[in-house]
């Protein structure tokens, strides 16, 4: 299990991202995305964090920030429809 954590900087605001991911290539794939574009049009990639842990990972407490998993992160992003990716 692989957790991405994406920071977007828009001017004075910034927007925290935690997405859960099966693979690396999934996690792969949404660090493409945000390294693309950010968020929003007007908001850049300012900070950002690839973790892995053996098991799954669980939200136990999550204030003040989003939580995803793959298929609802890219879905946000407006990819209907997220390539099939190789486990790895």
């Amino acid at each position: 299990m692989w957790l991405v954590y994406l920071r977007f900087n828009n001017d004075s605001q910034s927007n925290t991202k935690h997405v859960r991911c099966a693979n690396k290539a999934e996690a792969d794939y949404i660090m493409n995305l945000a390294k693309q574009r950010g968020f929003t049009p007007e908001s850049q990639l300012d900070e950002y964090g690839l973790f892995f842990a053996q098991r799954t990972i669980k939200v136990k407490d999550a204030p003040n920030f989003s939580n995803y998993d793959f298929h609802s992160f890219a879905k946000s992003w407006g990819v209907t429809e997220p390539p099939l990716l190789p486990a790895s």
